[in-house]
Order: C-alpha cells, then sequence, then structure tokens
C-alpha cells in the first residue's frame, strides 16, 4: 500500500490527484465514479459475515477481462474497495492528532485508468456484493 502525498490540513485529503473517497474508521464517503457502492450496507455485510464465522470472503467479479475472485476481509471496506483494480488505498494516519485521533484511507484512481473504468468497475463489485450478502442473508435465516 502506498502512503498518500502531504496535504495540507485546510484542504485535506480531496486535494490528492484522482481522489475517489475516504474510509475513516469504517465509514466511507464516495465521489461520483464510485458512487454504485455508495449505498451498500458495509456494516451489515460485516456482521453477517461475523454471525456466520466467515469474515474471510471470496466473491467473484468481472471487471471486464473474465471473472476475478476476490478474498478479504469483510470488516475491512478498505480491503474491499481496494480489491479494484482501478482504485488504490492510501493508509492515512495524520501525525499529530492526539489520544482521541483515527485513522483511515485515501481512495484514489491508478494509473491508467478513467472515471468510467473505475464506475464500471464499481457496478460490477456492487453486483457481487450484493449477491453475497443475501447468499449470506439467506444462510442466516436457514439455521
Amino acid at each position: 500500500m502506498i502512503e498518500p502525498d502531504n496535504y495540507t490540513d485546510d484542504e485535506g485529503p480531496k486535494q490528492i490527484q484522482g481522489f475517489l473517497g475516504l474510509i475513516f474508521d469504517g465509514d466511507a464517503a464516495f465521489e461520483a465514479a464510485l458512487a454504485p457502492l455508495s449505498g451498500f450496507d458495509f456494516w451489515t455485510y460485516a456482521q453477517l459475515a461475523d454471525e456466520l464465522d466467515a469474515v474471510e470472503r471470496c466473491v467473484v467479479v468481472d471487471f471486464g477481462s473474465g471473472p476475478t475472485e476476490l478474498y478479504f476481509d469483510a470488516s475491512l471496506v478498505e480491503q474491499i474497495v481496494g480489491a479494484i483494480p482501478a482504485v488504490d488505498t492510501l493508509y492515512d494516519c495524520p501525525d499529530d492528532q492526539g489520544p482521541a485521533g483515527g485513522a483511515g484511507h485515501v481512495l484514489v484512481m491508478a494509473d491508467g485508468f478513467s472515471d468510467s473504468d473505475v464506475t464500471r468497475a464499481a457496478l460490477s463489485l456492487r453486483a457481487a456484493l450484493d449477491a453475497d450478502l443475501a447468499a449470506m442473508t439467506a444462510r442466516l435465516q436457514e439455521s
């Protein structure tokens, strides 16, 4: 994982070129290119996976070059979104936060990709996440 460039506190990480969103303490805020993921309930997804004792998830997504198996921890939004080839996740933990500080991840567009590439990939990932969430829900209802 690469580190974010230095940025001023006044402007925040949005000034990083290719900024796509921010994840802080598990809460995500996405820019337009990642909008397909905005309505997904990552918290419920993680809770269901935990309840099923299946936090390590595998979903199959086709990003345009054939089906790809993605493996991630259901509780780590940065791993889930960072699995998109067009997205890089940057760990962001400012040094001077004090005792009540936190850490997050900045999402940026990977080199060689466009907003439309990111959106297409986010749509594909969203479909896979929705299917996995539905499968987990059904599995819990059966038990």
